[in-house]
């Protein structure tokens, strides 16, 4: 009892409550702190207030005080030595208040410090030593100030930091050693400051890093070895930047890294060299960019490892199916808002992306009766003259005309003229000129032609006149008719060829069942092996007698003696009468 009148009287009378473990004097438009706080209490609110100043020795006797709430209440200045008894707090909150300097002192005598809170204030300027005492700090928080450089050594001593955030401040230079000794810090956070280029020589420092944070800077490109030394990073931000171009080497180094923002900058062109180096990486974010050209082995270092891909709200019309090829893991492709163009350029796209295991979204933007239309539900018969694959005839072609030129020298065949467009392949024997192959051309009415009339440049040598020629003998004429199949048509074929398949497939069925049901005769009608040589069988006869039909049969006894022979009825004879009647037993047994 005197323990809690001791506790209840020492209490101050402006906090709502007080139970001597935790105080809560919040958003009472306090003017300075209290006194007579309960000497156990380990817990103060004093959160909302219009704590301006805090006075020296007014937390003295508070020896076991392990969390402070300040935040929010106006204090614009604290005494250095207002904190320096307090040898077993926890966590300090400083946070969202009008604090501009700190004494380089204050924070002495806080060995069991593990969290400080100093976000949104007015601070610009830190001194050097500010953290030196601050041994067993692991979270440091200094977003939203006025900060504008960081010095040499100005985080010396926090051996233990393990997430330090700077940013949105006015940070425009850091030092080499601004982060020396930081061997264990895990998170850095340095977005929404004024850096032109990345600081490398600090950074490099940071060996145990994992997290880094460079978003909405003013970097404008990323130099080679921009992050070399950051072995441990695994999530690179650098949304917002302004990048414009990305050196060969600027993530070397960086092999164990897991996640990569890129969105919002300015990369209109990606090739083979952007991501050189990144074979672990498995996101991969590049929306709102403007990219209009991705080169095919863009994410050939990535194959592997690449699971997500972001390229949506860029300016992408197509893009062939050889740069998605080599993202054999990849299970989520994100490319909307793309002013895609659903025509024969996206059909090899589309037929890639189905027959994946991905998931994808990608909706056309043109022509207009598909505009809007996930790429997923746009019909074949939608894509209009698309009945070919105008770059796999091309490369097979040139194939076989290689072939031809190799094992048919000096033989010339007669060209076949006709109405139709024809294609033309000529081939020199000491010549490295490439293979001459008709390609479609779209005519005056917007329609396109699946070949295109390519004048002969030599005529055709008949090999059954005696004069001289004038074309050399090592040149190889081939003109091919093309064999045109009209899209009706084409369509009836695959209608008749599903229909016979389906006959097929039921006919199967039928047999199969058919099959099953004879074997299964077969099966009940074969006598079982282990009787198969052992079998006797005999008949035998009775003779006739008559029985009373209205007498029940007396039949054996129900234990009978056990013993090979058979046990024979025996007939009751009686005199004949009506009810009588004959009967001729006859029995076959097999044992």
């Amino acid at each position: 009892m005197l323990l809690l009148q001791e506790r209840v009287l020492s209490c101050p009378t402006t906090c709502h409550i007080c139970l001597g473990k935790q105080v809560n004097c919040q958003n009472l438009g306090l003017t300075s702190i209290p006194k007579n706080f309960p000497k156990t209490t380990s817990l103060i609110y004093l959160s909302g207030n219009n704590i301006t100043n805090i006075s020296p020795n007014v937390l003295s006797d508070l020896k076991d005080l392990a969390v402070l709430f300040l935040d929010n209440s106006q204090i614009s200045h604290i005494h250095p030595k207002t904190f320096s008894s307090l040898k077993k707090l926890y966590s300090l909150y400083l946070n969202d208040n009008f604090i501009q300097r700190l004494d380089t002192s204050i924070f002495d005598g806080l060995p069991n410090l593990h969290y400080l809170y100093l976000q949104h204030n007015w601070i610009d300027f830190i001194p050097q030593g500010l953290f030196g005492h601050l041994k067993s700090v692991r979270h440091l928080y200094l977003q939203q100030n006025r900060i504008c450089v960081l010095g040499s050594d100005l985080f010396f001593g926090m051996s233990n930091l393990h997430t330090l955030n700077l940013a949105d401040n006015n940070i425009s230079r850091i030092s080499d050693s601004a982060w020396r000794h930081l061997e264990n810090l895990e998170n850095l956070y340095l977005e929404g400051n004024r850096l032109m280029q990345v600081p490398s020589n600090a950074l490099g420092l940071l060996k145990g890093l994992k997290r880094l944070s460079l978003s909405s800077n003013q970097f404008g490109s990323i130099h080679n070895f921009a992050f070399l030394g950051l072995n441990s990073l695994q999530y690179l931000f650098l949304e917002n930047a302004n990048i414009q171009a990305i050196s060969d080497k600027s993530f070397k180094g960086l092999g164990n890294l897991k996640q990569l923002i890129l969105s919002r900058n300015e990369l209109h062109t990606l090739d083979s060299k952007t991501f050189f180096g990144l074979n672990q990486l498995g996101y991969l974010q590049l929306d709102r960019n403007g990219i209009m050209t991705i080169s095919d082995d863009t994410f050939e270092e990535m194959g592997p490892s690449l699971k997500v891909l972001n390229l949506a709200f860029n300016n992408l019309t197509s893009l062939q199916p050889r740069v998605l090829q080599p993202l054999v893991s990849l299970s989520h492709f994100q490319a909307s808002y793309n002013p895609w163009h659903c025509g024969c350029n996206l059909l090899a796209l589309r037929s890639f992306l189905l027959s994946s295991s991905s998931r994808f979204s990608l909706h056309c933007h043109s022509p207009p009766q598909l505009q809007n239309r996930p790429l997923r539900n746009v019909k074949l018969t939608e894509f209009s003259n698309c009945t070919i694959d105008t770059t796999n005839a091309s490369m097979r072609l040139s194939s076989s005309t290689e072939m031809m030129h190799s094992n048919m020298k000096h033989v010339t065949y007669k060209p076949l003229f006709t109405s139709l467009s024809t294609q033309t392949f000529s081939a020199q024997e000491t010549s490295t000129e490439s293979i001459n192959i008709a390609r479609s051309s779209r005519g005056q009415n917007g329609s396109e032609s699946l070949f295109e009339e390519i004048p002969m440049f030599f005529p055709p040598v008949d090999l059954a006149s005696n004069s001289v020629s004038q074309v050399p003998l090592d040149i190889v004429t081939v003109s091919l008719k093309p064999v045109v199949i009209c899209q009706p048509t084409t369509e009836d074929l695959h209608q008749s060829f599903y229909v016979l398949l389906c006959f097929f497939i039921l006919s199967c069925v039928v047999i199969s069942l058919l099959v099953c049901k004879v074997f299964q005769l077969k099966k009940n009608l074969r006598i079982p092996e282990h009787q198969g040589d052992s079998v006797l069988e005999y008949y035998s006869c009775y003779q006739t007698g008559r029985y009373q039909t209205t007498d029940p049969v007396h039949l054996p006894p129900q234990n009978p003696l056990p013993s090979p022979e058979i046990d024979l009825i025996r007939p009751l004879k009686r005199s004949p009468s009506d009810s009588q009647t004959q009967v001729i037993l006859f029995e076959h047994s097999a044992l």
